[in-house]
């Protein structure tokens, strides 16, 4: 069986107040490319923070990675895709690259680990409620990829 994913795209220009003193991005800042990315994934399926807080679950980050591999630096065209794969295990998983729209060579890749707790801060040991439904509608969007 395949793995079911979902993946969005989001182009962005490296903007001077987010490269160093050598011109290159600072390293902190490809977060948020990823987070970017991420907010257009959730967007393009209606997913909002709302809905996790109304339904009293937090999701904080509890592990994430960029490996770096070619420099970015400002002015550059970049493309950021965030994919996240179907899982019933009681996390969110999602994998990044971006790329330098002019050469297409990917320049970074990462990841993000998403716990689910409740608004007591105990840690949920199954996916809410709430998650599956996203993954049910998702399923039923154009988004998917099998």
């Amino acid at each position: 069986m395949k793995k079911i994913f979902y993946e969005e795209s989001v182009e962005l220009t490296v903007l001077f107040n987010e490269v160093d003193a050598m011109n290159v991005v600072w390293h902190g800042n490809y977060f948020r490319y990823f987070e970017a990315a991420r907010s257009r994934l959730c967007a393009k399926h209606n997913i909002d923070i709302k809905d996790f807080i109304e339904a009293g679950i937090y999701a904080p980050v509890a592990r994430s990675e960029c490996k770096y591999k070619m420099p970015l630096f400002y002015n550059d065209s970049i493309i950021v895709k965030a994919v996240c794969y179907f899982q019933t295990d009681p996390k969110l998983v999602i994998n990044y690259k971006i790329f330098n729209k002019k050469s297409s060579m990917c320049t970074t890749t990462g990841r993000t680990e998403q716990l689910y707790l409740d608004t007591d801060f105990n840690l949920l040991l199954e996916q809410p409620r709430l998650v599956k439904s996203f993954f049910e509608k998702m399923q039923n969007d154009t988004g998917l990829v099998e």
